[in-house]
């Protein structure tokens, strides 16, 4: 049996992820103020990642599977599961960890929505 689920609100989806967005980044100036604590690199020593990035994404991935939890998520530090509205969450954490972790107040968290035909909402905070 197929799920059934109504079209999606852009305004709704636009609203959940600035909330996400700003509740992440509050975490994020928790993190910058405390001090960095558990840095490593990815693909190259210059591709770094920290706790910062990894909490972050706990907490995005948690905020908007709450919300609406038949929805598929893809984020940058590695969470993903499957959905079946067809939406799918996209998110970056802490874009822009290089500056993060040298006190470059130049980052931002990232969050978009999308279907098959594109980004239906997001927020850059």
């Amino acid at each position: 049996m197929t799920s059934v689920h109504a079209a999606p609100d852009p305004a709704a989806l636009r609203d959940l992820a600035v909330s996400a967005a700003r509740k992440t980044g509050a975490l994020l100036l928790h993190h910058a103020e405390r001090g960095l604590r558990g840095l490593d690199t990815k693909s190259t020593v210059t591709d770094m990642v920290s706790d910062a990035d990894r909490e972050a994404e706990e907490l995005l991935e948690r905020l908007l599977m709450t919300a609406r939890p038949d929805d598929a998520l893809l984020g940058e530090e590695g969470a993903g599961r499957t959905g079946t509205t067809g939406l799918r969450w996209v998110v970056d954490p802490l874009d822009g960890t290089t500056n993060f972790v040298f006190g470059y107040p130049h980052w931002a968290v990232s969050v978009a929505v999308e279907d098959e035909h594109g980004v239906l909402a997001g927020a850059v905070y």
